[in-house]
């Protein structure tokens, strides 16, 4: 019995430090994204929203990766591998990924914003969400749209809610 514990001591002691980076890596991720969003709801709901999506899912892969390497994981392939696996996942989702970046030229340039009467694509509606990758709008007769955010981004805007330059 003390031969197999010698044995699978070192690895024992390797999931603990995996676990414990692992649990502590996340809360210091949820702490840090609640920082974040307390100083980011000043400023836009949308855009806090995103980047608070973006910090906890990046916050976390980096936790899982530093968690990895205590375990004596090589992450140098690993990283490699996502990526060579980002190369070829971005040819496969060039539409999703031309939805994320109207998503944040949206979000950048503001031409409308949640609450917002707009007509675009022939829909007129309500904005009822901004997310990054489509626009949701809630129309006049109760139906909800979601119109991806690269057609917006390409088609003539009209927003009702807000006037021209002379106010």
């Amino acid at each position: 019995m003390r031969e197999l514990w010698l044995q699978l001591e070192p690895y024992i002691w390797s999931f603990v430090q995996f676990f414990a980076i692992v649990v502590v890596g996340f809360l210091v991720v949820s702490l840090v994204v609640r920082v974040l969003r307390g100083w980011l709801s000043n400023i836009d709901e949308t855009a806090g929203d995103f980047l608070t999506r973006a910090a906890r899912l990046g916050g976390r892969v980096l936790v899982l990766i530093i968690g990895l390497s205590a375990l004596g994981v090589d992450i140098g392939p690993l990283v490699a591998g996502v990526g060579v696996t980002g190369f070829v996942v971005g040819f496969a989702l060039k539409d999703t990924l031309s939805n994320f970046s109207a998503g944040l030229m949206l979000l950048i340039y503001r031409p409308f914003e949640k609450g917002d009467t707009i007509e675009v694509l022939g829909k007129k509606g309500v904005v009822e969400a901004i997310e990054v990758p489509v626009t949701v709008l809630c129309l006049e007769d109760g139906e909800r749209v979601f119109v991806p955010n690269s057609k917006i981004w390409g088609s003539l805007l009209v927003n009702y809610s807000r006037k021209g330059l002379d106010g």
